[in-house]
């Protein structure tokens, strides 16, 4: 027993080491919210009612990050989405590459996009390509839907 919690310790020791090493190229990070209406491009998804959400996002120096979100939506349903993108930038403009997968696993329905972004100073214009969907039961988002911000 003595040796199975000094190779616990060891090993915990150990991943914090690594860990904290790290701290300077990458950031883990966390958020919650509740709103009185979930919209999402104008269209509530919550039926008029309140949402409580949450995620938790990891960037690197290097401009990769990944993360995850999810939120309540009417009656026993919830949002997962699950994204990935690299971030830099070209001269005065920030530009955003990344993919994202809205599932909805009490439904059983998702749908996927590929999105470009590109910024300066207060302005930012961006794209979003639907490549994936079971567009049987979400007719609302179908394969080859274009959503310009």
């Amino acid at each position: 027993m003595k040796k199975m919690t000094t190779a616990l310790v060891l090993g915990s020791v150990l991943a914090a080491s690594s860990l904290m090493s790290g701290a300077a190229m990458a950031e883990l990070s966390g958020n919650i919210g509740v709103t009185s209406n979930y919209l999402w491009r104008g269209v509530t998804q919550s039926s008029d009612i309140s949402a409580v959400s949450g995620g938790i996002d990891y960037a690197h120096e290097s401009g990769f990050y990944a993360g995850t979100w999810t939120s309540n939506l009417s009656g026993n349903d919830y949002e997962l989405d699950l994204y990935a993108g690299y971030g830099m930038k070209a001269g005065q403009v920030d530009l955003d590459f990344g993919a994202i997968s809205y599932e909805y696993p009490v439904s059983d329905t998702y749908f996927r996009e590929a999105y470009v972004n590109a910024s300066m100073n207060m302005i930012t214009l961006g794209a979003a390509y639907t490549f994936g969907s079971d567009a049987d039961t979400t007719p609302t988002f179908s394969d080859g839907d274009i959503y310009i911000s």
